[in-house]
């Protein structure tokens, strides 16, 4: 079996922490929690639990259920979330169990179980890879990533992965006659979709699988003035859809925050962007210490709960912009640059005490005598 952990150091034995949502069993990942949701698996997975505690419970500082997603999204995970902690505490170990997920929007009332939600994903590391050369952008080589910056096009946008709101821009793009304002992609990921009438893919689109580990970027960042993002989610949502744990929530507007890194990129390389994602989520980036650009266009699209009247007003900023010529572009660049350089910092000191920290785990070999029951046990749930 083999578990993911972080090292303390290169030749430590000992761990900062490990990770209970990635178990691995002959190279198959058992999530515990995935489909474990009868009364029938409690047994099991305390026992399961208890077999990981015994193991590492001198080895390491913490031990996570920790994952790049928004766990509350699965209205079973509070039942499971409740099993975790009584383990813990009836081995009087609560306060080395933390549940960490990327959703900044969720609080509870009062006992928090030692769950943190965090902008993990804003954390990402940014990988530049020019002349054959691999290095990560930050505060202190972005001038020299910066000095062949050209404005080729007014924007860019990745949509690899067809989605309604997806569809929805790459469509007004087309239907006013943008294209030539446009660095564009659609339909270039999960799926066969180059039967798609709006199927699009740049040149070295993410060739080799260049998003590998990291953020790795794809050379039209350079070439474009601004950034339209489409996050995978833009959906508004205030319920659980769980009514006891709705009673247990403490309400910010929206309830799940999906932030990914595709807000990271544009923050890394120093592009002003346009969000098309969910609700309130500049006004999260405002409260992790970012700044936008509501200075040069209305982002009051940001606090928009209706879907179709945000993509109205985000298809009238894009028309707007899109007037701007070459000349307006690069003076409204240089304005731009204090906050610019502002949010790359930020980046920075993100990228250090969250990435750093949960990231670049490694996987440790354990053995259990047990191994053989939770194969065939969790196989049933997986397969």
């Amino acid at each position: 079996m083999k578990v993911e952990a972080k090292p303390i150091d290169k030749n430590s034995n000992l761990y900062s922490y490990v990770n209970l949502s990635s178990i691995y069993i002959d190279g198959i990942c058992f999530d515990i929690f995935e489909n474990s949701t009868t009364d029938d698996d409690v047994d099991i997975i305390k026992k399961f639990l208890n077999d990981i505690i015994d193991y590492f419970e001198n080895k390491t500082e913490y031990f996570y259920y920790a994952k790049f997603e928004e766990i509350f999204t699965w209205p079973r995970f509070y039942k499971l979330m409740n099993i975790i902690y009584s383990v813990f505490s009836e081995r009087k170990l609560q306060d080395r169990i933390m549940f960490l997920d990327n959703n900044t929007s969720f609080k509870f009332k009062e006992n928090n179980y030692n769950y943190f939600g965090i902008p993990l994903m804003l954390g990402h590391v940014v990988i530049n890879r020019e002349n054959g050369q691999e290095e990560i952008l930050s505060s202190e080589n972005i001038n020299e990533y910066l000095k062949d910056k050209k404005f080729e096009r007014t924007f860019l946008s990745f949509n690899g992965r067809p989605k309604e709101h997806r569809e929805e821009l790459v469509q007004f793009i087309v239907d006013n006659k943008l294209e030539d304002k446009f660095y564009y992609s659609f339909g270039t990921s999960y799926g066969n979709n180059q039967n798609h009438k709006l199927y699009k893919r740049l040149n070295d689109d993410f060739d080799d699988n260049k998003r590998g580990i990291g953020l790795r970027l794809s050379g039209y960042e350079k070439k474009a003035f601004c950034y339209v993002i489409t996050e995978n989610s833009v959906g508004f949502q205030n319920t659980t859809d769980d009514e006891y744990l709705d009673t247990l929530v403490e309400y910010k507007p929206n309830l799940f925050s999906h932030i990914t890194e595709k807000i990271t990129r544009g923050i890394g390389t120093m592009m002003p962007f346009i969000l098309v994602g969910q609700p309130y989520t500049l006004k999260i980036l405002k409260e992790n210490g970012f700044k936008t650009f509501d200075k040069w266009w209305d982002e009051s699209y940001d606090l928009e709960e209706n879907y179709h009247l945000k993509m109205d007003s985000i298809k009238k900023i894009i028309l707007d912009i899109s007037t701007w010529n070459i000349e307006k572009q690069k003076r409204i660049y240089s304005e731009m640059m204090p906050i610019l350089y502002h949010n790359l910092k930020r980046h920075d000191e993100l990228r250090t005490s969250m990435y750093d920290r949960y990231n670049l785990p490694t996987m440790v070999d354990y053995n259990s005598k047990n191994e053989s029951l939770y194969k065939s046990y969790f196989s049933k749930k997986i397969l």
